[in-house]
Formats: structure tokens, sequence, C-alpha cells
């Protein structure tokens, strides 16, 4: 039965769709000065978070500005999963392209606003 629904549904073009959102923002976050990597493999998004991009040197604690950024999420509804210093988005399969682009604009604010602090 999930398989058909995958059929009937056009499940995994619908995530290529995601996948094309995922790429595209992928420089947007690339350009920001606490970013060291944005990485995208399958559905899955990623960025690490650095003190320097040039050392690469991340934070201490490493997970100091994910969970800030990650709370600020959760509090909006939107699931992110810090883990040292990179947070994860895995967006669910019935995610519309333009509910995905939403949920970037608003990391993108909180990952501006949330790494630049006191070191």
């Amino acid at each position: 039965e999930s398989l058909r629904l995958f059929d009937d549904e056009a499940t995994l073009k619908r995530v290529e769709g995601l996948q094309a959102v995922m790429k595209e923002v992928g420089n947007q976050f690339a350009a920001l000065e606490h970013v060291g990597d944005v990485r995208t493999l399958g559905g899955i998004w990623a960025i690490e978070l650095v003190v320097d991009r040039g050392s690469r040197q991340i934070f201490e604690p490493p997970n100091g500005p994910g969970w800030r950024i990650a709370q600020a999420l959760w509090d909006q509804g939107i699931w992110v999963r810090p883990l040292h210093n990179v947070l994860y988005l895995v967006p669910p399969y019935c995610t519309s392209p333009a509910e995905l682009r939403r949920v970037f604009e608003v990391l993108y604010s909180e990952v501006r606003k949330r790494t630049h602090f006191e070191e």
C-alpha cells in the first residue's frame, strides 16, 4: 500500500522539488560569516556553524549556537536537528517547495541573528 501511495502521489517527483530548493539556498547560507559548509544529500540538508570560516574553528561549546537556533525554530514549529556544530534539516516528503522556502527564510534569519554574540 505504501508503494502504491508513492506512485499515486508522485512522491519521488515531489522530493526532487524539495532537493532543488535545498540546492538553491545553499549559496545564500554559504555566504554567511559563521557558516563553514553547507551540504545536501538526497533529502538531507546540513549547515556547519563555525567561529571562523578560514580556520574552521568551532564555537565553544560546539553546539552553543546550534541549540539557540534550533530552539528559536522549534518555538516557531520548525524542526531542525542540532548535532555538535552542525544543524540538520530533513523535511517531510509532504512539504511543499513554498513551505520549504519559508523554513529556509526563518532559518537564515536565525543563523544571522544567533551566531553574532560575544565569544
